[in-house]
């Protein structure tokens, strides 16, 4: 059952090794994070928007493998979606 639903910040923080927040992570069961597909649409524009700039042939590679590493994350956590709720509740906000 989700309880935690993370935003891009926390997905971040994650990538970068924040240690306080990786042992938080790892004390809870794996069912109980998630993410919205927002934040999924957000880390990748994020990523894609570096590949986009000219890169050294290093920093490409670099590049792509953190891309990976955040595709691969997204394969390990729950992904809520967007639905027509969630557009109607944006409206109201």
């Amino acid at each position: 059952m989700t309880r935690f639903l993370l935003d891009t910040d926390h997905v971040s923080l994650h990538e970068r090794g924040h240690a306080s927040l990786r042992v938080r992570f790892a004390s809870l069961p794996a069912d109980s994070l998630a993410v919205s597909v927002i934040t999924v649409e957000e880390m990748l524009r994020g990523r894609m928007a570096i590949l986009t700039h000219r890169l050294e042939p290093a920093a490409r590679v670099r590049a792509y493998a953190k891309f990976l590493e955040t595709v691969r994350f997204f394969e390990t956590i729950a992904v809520v979606p967007f639905d027509s709720t969630c557009e109607e509740r944006c409206q109201t906000l």
